[in-house]
């Protein structure tokens, strides 16, 4: 019924559909670290001083390896794709 999103990946990931805002993909250019990736759920946030929070539910070694798997979670969900820009892994 597209009340809840629920994602499995160590652990287990239960948002209800009217806290989530949209779909944000991390990406890491590799510098001095490896770089990489992360896929986060921008979820409203349940407590007073934080009105949205990010919450990390998959990694990849490669900058752009979740860019594909997220705009297909943000269509499915009918939720934003947000793709930050490239950051330097310093």
């Amino acid at each position: 019924d597209r009340s809840a999103l629920i994602f499995r990946a160590e652990d287990l990931f239960i948002f209800k559909m009217e806290s989530v805002q949209a779909i944000y993909v991390e990406r890491i250019q590799p510098a001095k670290g490896p770089g990489g990736s992360a896929l986060k759920i921008e979820v409203l946030g349940d407590y007073p001083g934080i009105s949205v929070k990010k919450i990390t539910v998959c990694e990849s070694p490669g900058a752009d390896d979740l860019n594909e798997i997220g705009e297909v979670v943000a269509n499915v969900i009918g939720k934003p794709l947000k793709l930050s820009p490239y950051y330097s892994d310093c």
